[in-house]
């Protein structure tokens, strides 16, 4: 084995390693600022649950399912009402838009309606007429 094929082979399997040893050590700083958040809101709510009501840990853990279970059922509430406004509000339109009908604000359209239409007394459509012209 030459002297030049030992360095490049040792360069080579340096550069493996080397990408493996950057990959555990990303992996574990993931892993670990993970546990950190993790043990700073279990901490959290330990402290809050004991200063606030006296519960020890095991009495914290115990009302846990109970805590959870009101926060879902606030959280699909609130959806739900979401949901509902989003319904009120653009449902006209989603529902015009399912039927092909357009809706029409004024000006839109030329219904080819003449003063001469109108019903009424002509003294009243000729004031009529002199508004709109003014």
């Amino acid at each position: 084995m030459s002297a030049t094929s030992w360095v490049f082979n040792r360069f080579r399997q340096a550069s493996e390693n080397l990408n493996l040893d950057r990959t555990v050590e990303v992996n574990r700083r993931i892993f670990w600022g993970r546990m950190k958040w993790i043990a700073a809101v279990l901490a959290a709510y330990f402290l809050g649950m004991y200063e606030f009501f006296g519960l020890t840990p095991d009495e914290s853990l115990a009302v846990l399912p109970g805590l959870v279970g009101s926060l879902a059922i606030q959280i699909i509430t609130v959806v739900a009402l979401l949901g509902a406004n989003f319904l009120l509000f653009f449902g006209p339109f989603l529902l015009f838009a399912r039927m092909g009908k357009e809706t029409y604000e004024p000006g839109d359209a030329s219904w080819d309606t003449k003063i001469e239409d109108v019903r009424g007394q002509a003294s009243y459509a000729c004031s009529g007429l002199n508004c709109m012209s003014v």
